[in-house]
């Protein structure tokens, strides 16, 4: 009886390389990057990493595997940097700032990496392996939601405004990868992330307000 590819074991290569995996991982990264996942063959990838192809297959069995690990690696990196800007110390003001210009800076680290899954989520999916990419935008909106709700049982932001504040930062973040993703001009600087930071959490503060009736 046949075994199915999919449930097939397959066994570990007789010689395999120190490395193979992640020169393999980096090889599809630049090549899906430059030339799209459609386009980039098993073949390409082995022969940019200068591995066997026993060695692709026995890492990630096919070339859906290794997309599959790419995109798994960029929601870990996410999670990984978000969580050490929500553990710092400060205020929430301060973290929320720390966050978006952390991640500013990480998107711009591995932006070969933010570039691929960028491309494959505006891709057809009926030619992609199964992802869900929902899980980035909650990835974001949860450390979101702990600085913010620290900020709320530390008086520094109204509780009615948490879910506006928090929606408001996610958005920022997602506007300033996307426009380092699409190598815009006038892309947000660091410097920029803690400005509007600034202005979204200055209309979210705990301090009072001006009445509706008040010139600015």
């Amino acid at each position: 009886m046949t075994v199915p590819a999919s449930r097939a074991r397959v066994r570990r290569p007789h010689a395999v390389e120190p490395g193979a995996r992640e020169r393999l991982l980096c090889a599809a990264v630049e090549l899906f990057e430059r030339k799209g996942y459609a386009a980039a063959s098993v073949r390409d990838i082995v022969e940019q990493a200068g591995v066997a192809k026993p060695a692709l297959y026995y890492y990630f069995r096919n070339k859906e595997g290794i997309l599959l690990a790419a995109l798994e690696l960029v929601a870990s990196e996410l999670d990984r940097t978000l969580d050490r800007a929500a553990s710092a110390p400060g205020s929430a003001r301060a973290r929320l700032a720390g966050l978006c210009t952390l991640l500013l800076v990480e998107s711009r680290s591995h932006a070969s990496l933010v570039r691929v899954a960028h491309a494959v989520f505006f891709s057809p999916r009926e030619s992609l392996p199964p992802f869900d990419f929902r899980v980035f935008d909650r990835i974001v909106a949860r450390h979101l939601r702990r600085i913010v709700g620290s900020g709320v049982a530390r008086g520094e932001i109204r509780a009615e405004a948490s879910r506006l504040i928090t929606q408001a930062v996610q958005g920022l973040v997602m506007l300033a990868v996307g426009q380092h993703v699409g190598r815009r001009r006038g892309r947000l600087s660091p410097k920029d992330m803690r400005d509007l930071v600034d202005l979204v959490f200055d209309g979210a503060g705990a301090g009072p307000r001006p009445s509706k009736g008040a010139s600015s």
